[in-house]
């Protein structure tokens, strides 16, 4: 089966888990998705910039993500991309908590 090339569908994910960009991403770099080890921003930081669309895997495990990028990305649990539990984050939203390790992000068009 060939690969797919247009992102999964959106799903619907209680309020509580995704916000808007407010002051914990304000200080943010536009165009970087921005994920920390620990929730609430806290813990080590890591910058990703998008260079190329499609799955990426992050340099660690992170549990609160920020997307400052002009795509919609999906954070992914799995050991690789297309597998475990997945979140829809569009533009200027973020996850302070993730219910789960986020290891892979994939980056798709608008």
């Amino acid at each position: 089966m060939p690969a797919s090339t247009s992102p999964p569908p959106a799903r619907r994910w209680p309020r509580r888990w995704l916000r808007a960009s407010e002051s914990a991403t304000t200080d943010r770099q536009s165009g970087q998705v921005c994920g920390w080890t620990k929730a609430n921003f806290q813990g080590r930081r890591a910058s990703y910039r998008p260079g190329n669309l499609g799955c990426h895997e992050l340099t660690g495990a992170d549990r609160s993500v920020s997307n400052q990028t002009k795509y919609r990305v999906v954070l992914r649990s799995g050991v690789n991309c297309g597998d475990g539990k997945s979140i829809v984050l569009t533009p200027g939203h973020y996850i302070d908590n993730a219910p789960w390790a986020v290891k892979y992000v994939e980056i798709w068009g608008k």
